[in-house]
């Protein structure tokens, strides 16, 4: 009778370590924060050594566990790679369209731009659409406003996304002599 005495107050005693574990755990889910590996390590740790020795943990629960711990490593993982692609590509993109801006220098362009008045507000139509006015002319120069590629046109800022054509600018007689283009 004694050993069932020690048993049973064994099995309390992890019981009850087993019901603060479990309530610290719900605890912290309540609250908003979530729990990463380590947490979940820690947890499966605890339930472990805490586990009755006449009835340990099932084999296939340890399984279903572990495999859990792994899905939630590996998660975490595809979202770190997926931010480091994210920054990269965003990097790319910027460098690209400076790029493109570069290589429109000289060319002709053709753009649609918002018709202003002369405070610099857009002109709307009695339907509330805004009206629109085209510009042509050589890009001289381009520069980079809050992450956006700006060419000069005409001495006018124009906005890369408005450009609606390009063509080449005509070839001037000395430069085609000399065999440039």
């Amino acid at each position: 009778m004694t050993s069932v005495n020690t048993i049973d107050a064994t099995t309390t005693q992890t019981t009850a370590q087993t019901t603060s574990s479990t309530s610290t755990t719900a605890a912290t889910q309540s609250t908003g924060a979530s729990l990463g590996k380590d947490d979940f390590l820690k947890l499966l740790i605890t339930q472990m050594r805490y586990q009755d020795p006449l009835s340990p943990m099932d084999n296939s629960d340890m399984i279903a566990q572990m495999a859990q711990f792994s899905s939630l490593e590996q998660t975490q993982n595809v979202a770190t790679n997926v931010k480091e692609l994210t920054s990269t590509v965003e990097k790319a993109i910027t460098s690209m369209t400076q790029f493109g801006g570069a290589s429109l220098i000289g060319k002709e362009v053709t753009a649609t731009l918002d018709a202003l008045d002369s405070s610099g507000n857009a002109i709307t139509d009695a339907n509330g659409q805004t009206s629109t006015v085209e510009v042509s002319g050589a890009v001289s120069g381009y520069k980079v406003v809050d992450g956006k590629t700006v060419l000069v046109v005409n001495g006018q800022n124009v906005a890369l996304e408005r450009v609606t054509e390009v063509s080449q600018t005509e070839v001037s007689q000395t430069e085609n002599s000399l065999g440039e283009v």
